[in-house]
């Protein structure tokens, strides 16, 4: 059983170098604190798009090479790995960058704001 996940991520940088290199870094890995990496072998990859679309996936994928959106289908806890996925990379961005998930019910949202990352859930209730 799985979760549906729209998800538009915003890449405002000036090193593609480093942000490949540290998206290449990223793991499968469970933390103490329960944290969970993907696992993406280090150096696999060399094009930005095409690391992208591993934790995007290629299904209704669109991109400009700043702008990343895509519809998808995946496990409950995908939304874990894009929110881990994008603080790894952080160094490696500039302000206005950010990344906004909608899985079945809310919102994550992710930005970086002077030099920061900063966090917002929303949680959407049933009004039934």
């Amino acid at each position: 059983m799985g979760q549906t996940y729209d998800v538009h991520l915003t890449l405002i940088r000036d090193d593609d170098e480093k942000l490949i290199k540290l998206l290449n870094k990223a793991k499968l890995r469970e933390e103490k604190s329960g944290t969970i990496f993907y696992d993406c072998p280090e150096g696999e990859y060399e094009d930005l798009e095409e690391l992208v679309m591993v934790f995007l996936t290629e299904f209704d994928y669109e991109s400009d090479g700043v702008n990343f959106s895509s519809g998808f289908d995946a496990s409950y806890g995908w939304g874990d790995v894009l929110v881990n996925m994008f603080k790894e990379i952080a160094p490696a961005l500039k302000d206005g960058s950010e990344i906004e998930i909608y899985p079945d019910n809310g919102r994550i949202r992710l930005w970086i704001e002077n030099g920061k990352v900063l966090e917002e859930y929303d949680d959407e209730e049933d009004d039934e």
